[in-house]
C-alpha cells in the first residue's frame, strides 16, 4: 500500500517522468503475480525481509538491499517475513527522461536496463559499496522532494544521474555493446510522439498515425520505440490505458465497463483480460 506522499515531476503536460513513493505492507506469503510497467524502477529495502520473484528467480530481500527493474520485466514480493512490515521507497522513472533532449540525454545511460546480459542480477546488496552509494543518492533526491528547496527538480535529477552512471561504471561488464543507431532529431520526434500517445490514451490509436507524428515509417518506429522505452508502442499504451484504469477504480465508484470505455477498450473482455497482463489482477480485486 502507498504511504507517505507521492513526489512527481512532470512534463509540461502534466504527465510524471519521474515519481517516488513509498510502499509498505505487512508480514505475508502471496502468490505470484505478474505485475510490470512503463517506466524503469529503483526500489530501496528501507525495513524487512522477504523474497523477490523476477521471471524465474528468485533473490532474498534484506534491509538496505536496492532492486533494480526494467520497463516490462515482471517482478513480484511473494513472501514478507518476520513481523514488522516491509518499506520500500520507490523510483520509477520515464526512459525518456534519460534519452530525452529535455531530460538527461544520454542514451549509455539507457543500457544498465535495457541492454543486460544474461546473468544479471536485479538485486544490489545492501553491504555492496555500490549499494551503499546509490542508496546515498537516493536519498538525497528523497530530502530534495521533502525540502522543496530552490532548484529541488533539478537536483532530484542530478541525484538520478549520479545514480545512473554509477551503475554504469560499476556494471558495465554485464551490459551488451550495442548502438541505439539515432540522431537526435529522432530522439524529439519520438518524444513528441509519445506525449501524443499520453494526451490521446483514451482515442483509437493506429501504429501508422503514430509513426507519421514520428517522421518515420511503421518499421524503423516500433523497431527504435522499444529500443528506447523496453516495450513495443502498443504495450505502452497498453501499460498507459490501464494506469488511467487504476486511477478511476480507486478514485470512483463507476462501473467496470464505463470504465473500460473511457480507458479506450471496446468491451470489459479485453479490458479485464490487459487489466490482468499488466497488474496480475482483475479490475474487480483491484478495487
Amino acid at each position: 500500500m502507498l504511504t507517505g506522499e507521492l513526489y512527481t515531476i512532470n512534463n509540461e503536460h502534466g504527465i510524471p517522468l519521474l515519481k517516488l513513493y513509498h510502499s509498505a505492507v505487512m508480514p505475508e506469503k502471496r502468490g505470484y503475480r505478474n505485475h510490470h510497467h512503463a517506466e524503469f524502477e529503483i526500489g530501496l529495502i528501507k525495513a524487512g525481509t522477504g523474497i523477490y520473484k523476477v521471471g524465474d528467480r528468485e533473490y532474498p530481500i534484506e534491509k538496505g538491499d536496492i532492486f533494480l527493474f526494467s520497463t516490462d520485466e515482471h517482478h513480484c514480493i511473494t513472501e514478507i517475513s518476520g513481523e514488522d512490515e516491509m518499506v520500500i521507497m520507490n523510483i520509477h522513472f520515464a526512459p525518456r527522461l534519460v534519452w530525452s533532449q529535455r531530460g538527461i540525454f544520454n542514451t549509455e545511460l539507457l543500457k544498465i536496463f535495457l541492454e543486460r546480459k544474461s546473468g544479471f542480477s536485479n538485486r544490489l546488496r545492501s553491504d555492496d559499496e555500490l549499494t551503499k552509494r546509490v542508496r546515498t543518492h537516493m536519498l538525497n533526491a528523497e530530502k530534495e522532494f521533502s525540502d522543496a528547496s530552490p532548484q529541488y527538480e533539478l537536483m532530484v535529477k542530478v541525484n538520478l544521474l549520479s545514480i545512473l552512471v554509477e551503475l554504469t561504471r560499476s556494471l558495465g561488464d554485464e551490459i551488451n555493446e550495442t548502438d541505439i543507431g539515432a540522431k537526435s532529431a529522432s530522439f524529439e520526434k519520438m518524444y513528441g510522439t509519445m506525449d501524443y500517445i499520453d494526451n490521446n490514451i483514451s482515442k483509437d490509436l493506429e501504429l501508422s498515425e503514430l509513426a507519421a507524428i514520428a517522421g518515420m515509417n511503421k518499421t524503423y518506429f516500433s523497431t527504435l520505440f522499444k529500443k528506447l522505452n523496453g516495450m513495443s508502442p502498443w504495450d505502452y499504451i497498453t501499460v498507459r490505458r490501464i494506469d488511467l484504469a487504476r486511477k478511476l477504480l480507486s478514485e470512483s465508484d463507476r462501473n467496470i465497463l464505463d470504465i473500460a470505455m473511457q480507458c479506450g477498450f471496446n468491451n470489459t473482455a479485453n479490458f479485464n483480460r490487459a487489466f490482468r497482463k499488466v497488474t496480475g489482477k482483475t479490475p474487480k480485486e483491484m478495487r
